[in-house]
């Protein structure tokens, strides 16, 4: 496995942090190391849907998004 570090972590977001991880009775290092690999696997699903409704628009014969479904699909992971 690889290693990381990370510098100048704003206090506020450590503290989160931090509070998760107690409460998922968790270390501050495996509840990062699971942020991340939620973050990456979100940002890797999010860009399959764009991609899936890219060629869904193209087999319709638009050729392109629509500024909603633009929209839509940028906005479908967050919370």
């Amino acid at each position: 496995m690889a290693n990381i570090t990370i510098k100048n972590i704003p206090e506020k977001t450590y503290q989160l942090l931090k509070e998760r991880a107690k409460r998922n009775n968790r270390s501050l290092n495996s509840e990062i190391i699971l942020s991340l690999q939620l973050h990456a696997h979100r940002s890797d699903e999010n860009s399959n849907r764009i991609l899936e409704l890219a060629r869904k628009s193209q087999a319709l014969g638009k050729g392109s998004l629509t500024d909603a479904e633009i929209k839509a699909a940028k906005n479908s992971d967050r919370e």
